[in-house]
């Protein structure tokens, strides 16, 4: 289930013609929220990445208050997901009702990530590769691909970041190529954490892998290839909490 909604403001013929433009060339920037109870979870953190990718792409003036009420006309009670994708001088959402699981299996990514063209908190309109990656994953019968770097130290997946547990803290791997999520930074206030590279043989070594992201929250890795990992309800649990405790307001 998906919607899509053009605010009322830039349904202009003017912002139709700069949408299909600003499309066609992926010049935009975006964000995607999860939902519970019918509210946004971390929704200024969201707004503070977009600003930050605003004012790198598109210059000073970032329409903070103008997203955020039309946000709230919008009735969030049969979703969990809430994109905003921002173009030069309008925005677009689009709101889905997305699967979760508690347990995934990975593949490895077909191609080795060696560099980042764009700053490592902002994401930008170009993102073919990564769900086509997600695709093909899917098509082998997985739910997402592992990636590596051009050393085989772990990354991330193609649209989660990974971690891990050793029953005490979370190991979360080091690399300037890893795109700095949200919802990991609000893991790493819940759990003692250390934060390193983490090869791909040090990570099977691990008992514990998971995975997060801001609409699926955390998801246990019961397999990356050919290798097998125990499963523990106890960091989604505390995290869970947490995000009905806090998350709309944070």
């Amino acid at each position: 289930m998906e919607k899509t909604i053009l605010p009322q403001q830039f349904q202009r013929h003017k912002a139709i013609n700069k949408l299909s433009s600003e499309v066609l060339h992926a010049k935009n920037i975006f964000t995607t929220i999860g939902i519970s109870n019918s509210l946004p979870l971390f929704l200024n953190d969201h707004l503070n990445r977009l600003e930050k990718g605003h004012k790198h792409f598109f210059g000073e003036h970032f329409p903070r208050k103008e997203i955020e009420q039309d946000i709230k006309k919008i009735p969030l009670n049969e979703y969990n997901s809430l994109k905003i994708t921002l173009y030069s001088d309008f925005y677009v959402f689009t709101l889905r009702k997305v699967k979760t699981k508690n347990e995934i299996r990975l593949c490895l990514f077909q191609n080795k990530k060696f560099e980042n063209t764009f700053p490592n908190d902002i994401k930008h309109g170009n993102y073919l590769h990564r769900l086509r990656q997600l695709e093909l994953s899917q098509e082998q019968g997985f739910d997402d691909a592992l990636e590596l770097d051009t050393n085989d130290f772990v990354l991330e997946t193609s649209i989660r970041n990974i971690f891990f547990y050793d029953g005490h803290k979370i190991i979360i791997p080091k690399s300037e190529l890893i795109f700095k999520g949200i919802t990991i930074e609000k893991i790493k206030t819940l759990f003692d954490f250390e934060l390193r590279p983490i090869s791909f043989l040090d990570m099977i070594k691990y008992k514990y892998v998971m995975t997060c992201n801001s609409v699926r929250g955390i998801e246990n890795v019961s397999q990356i290839g050919p290798h097998s990992f125990s499963t523990t309800d106890e960091v989604k649990l505390r995290y869970n909490h947490f995000v009905s405790d806090k998350g709309s307001f944070l």
